[in-house]
């Protein structure tokens, strides 16, 4: 009995092992690449006895978590034309009675609620929802913000929710949407490529956050909103090796002054968000170019002691030629 015990947890430690192995190298897929790695995955502990088991219950614990994390997009059917939106925190639906609605989503751009498979990454409508606050000022915004990811980031797709705001109150104006307490609205930008056949992919994910403060105006009466957001950089070259590049930026709030008007308030925000973005890439671009020009040239040498490249296309042959015979004498003597 004893010895049972014992192999009973000596596979059981085996199995909670592949577990963990399974999810750590599940849950830091490269951009792109989260299938072909599940399946190398499952490759590798193909050979436990209950390799089938393990992928099952590692896909249950790490994908929600990576889809969440990575804005992963999504897309369904619903009266005939498909539709496009990111699985983020801020679409969760949560229902009253219910342990855990992780798995339904909110498309803000159709108020449709979409039940999502995280491990297979497939979706189907559900449900319809009501009608969120603040929905003129998020629909201009969220029109504005389609068009500049698209136009700006490769695949590039966004999803822009209402959400309550702490920071916002009641100024006791004419009662419209800006005077409403919780007047905010969160944008999510994300874009993901990947070129297998060139061995590079790469993600761009972006997150703001736009608080109306009905309370500030400017000199010609238009409300201010204040805001802030975070966008990272991941991107996987792997030819012949493995280099990733992994970058984050938080932007600090700001004050962004709209116009009257929720569509022109949509085009002043978009354009502070694509400067702050613009810049981002700017500083990364240059840091990358200045890493490239100094630290990797300190790394090696770029030329021998000679401080000449060697010929290889006519070097070559003599060089051979020289050690033949240099091997030659050393045999004779």
């Amino acid at each position: 009995d004893g010895s049972a015990r014992s192999a009973t947890m000596v596979d059981a430690d085996g199995r909670n092992g592949a577990v963990k192995l399974a999810c750590e190298l599940i849950g830091d897929a490269p951009p792109g690449q989260i299938d072909q790695v599940i399946s190398d995955v499952r490759k590798i502990v193909s050979h436990h006895a209950d390799g089938d088991g393990i992928i099952d219950e590692c896909l249950r614990e790490v994908m929600p978590k990576y889809n969440l994390e990575n804005f992963t997009e999504a897309s369904y059917q619903l009266n005939g034309e498909g539709n496009r939106f990111l699985i983020t925190p801020h679409g969760i639906v949560s229902k009253e009675g219910e342990d855990s609605e992780a798995n339904l989503f909110l498309d803000p751009r159709t108020r449709q609620v979409v039940k999502f498979d995280h491990s297979k990454r497939t979706c189907e409508a559900h449900s319809q929802s009501d009608e969120p606050a603040h929905e003129a000022k998020r629909n201009a915004i969220e029109r504005a913000v389609l068009r500049y990811a698209a136009e700006t980031y490769p695949h590039g797709t966004a999803s822009v929710y209402s959400c309550p705001s702490s920071s916002s109150s009641s100024s006791g104006g004419d009662g419209g949407e800006a005077s409403q307490p919780g007047a905010a609205i969160v944008i999510c930008i994300a874009s993901c490529i990947s070129k297998a056949s060139s061995f590079w992919s790469g993600r761009w994910l972006s997150e703001w956050t736009v608080t109306f403060n009905p309370g500030a105006t400017s000199a010609s009466g238009a409300t201010s909103a204040s805001l802030e957001g975070r966008s990272s950089v991941y991107t996987h070259y792997y030819e012949n090796g493995n280099v990733q590049l992994r970058s984050k930026r938080d932007f600090q709030p700001t004050q962004v002054f709209e116009a009257k008007g929720d569509g022109e308030a949509a085009e002043a925000i978009v354009k502070a968000i694509s400067d702050a973005e613009l810049k981002y890439q700017q500083e990364l671009e240059g840091s990358l170019h200045e890493f490239s020009a100094s630290t990797f040239k300190g790394l090696r040498r770029q030329l021998p002691v000679t401080q000449s490249t060697f010929p290889w296309t006519t070097g070559a042959a003599a060089l051979a030629s020289q050690l033949c015979k240099r091997n030659t004498n050393t045999a004779e003597d």
